[in-house]
């Protein structure tokens, strides 16, 4: 493995972790707003535990970025 030149990965590293972040700013503009209107009409406890929206837009959303982060 000495002998092995390194592998070059800055440029691409750096594209991937701008990629996620930009998924995840968009993310969360989409996100919070939703979030901010249920805790302010129904309260923390029926954000948590109220799966009404697991298969909207925002469920598909939620998903999409756990199989970015995990794969």
């Amino acid at each position: 493995m000495k002998n092995k030149p390194r592998f070059e990965l800055r440029l691409w590293l750096a594209a991937w972790n701008t990629l996620l972040a930009l998924f995840s700013i968009f993310g969360a503009i989409r996100v919070l707003p939703e979030l901010v209107y249920v805790i302010y009409t129904h309260g923390i406890k029926y954000s948590i535990c109220n799966n009404s929206n697991a298969f909207g837009v925002v469920g598909f959303w939620y998903e999409e970025k756990k199989h970015q982060i995990l794969f």
